[in-house]
């Protein structure tokens, strides 16, 4: 992608997700972007916030969709282009 910005935006939203099941790997799946924002619905009964933690990237968690898409917005500062990647469903 060269200069370009990427954001991933990840939502569990699979069963496997809402329960947590995957949480321990979760972390290194964003490596490639260049910023992650987490969602945490109300779904989600487990510590998102420490997968955001042990990124290797800047990330941080939203818990409110209008937050989100705010926080995404903000983190493409005038970039002439972007790749916003949104990661809803995971298969394993």
């Amino acid at each position: 992608m060269g200069d370009e910005k990427i954001i991933a935006i990840v939502e569990p939203r699979s069963a496997t997700m809402k329960m947590g099941l995957h949480q321990g790997i979760l972390s290194g799946s964003v490596d490639a972007a260049d910023q992650a924002l987490w969602y945490k619905s109300a779904a989600v009964n487990w510590d998102i916030e420490s997968v955001a933690q042990g990124c290797g990237i800047p990330a941080a968690v939203c818990d409110d969709i209008e937050q989100l898409l705010a926080s995404a917005i903000a983190q493409l500062d005038g970039a002439e282009k972007s790749h916003i990647v949104s990661y809803e469903q995971w298969w394993f």
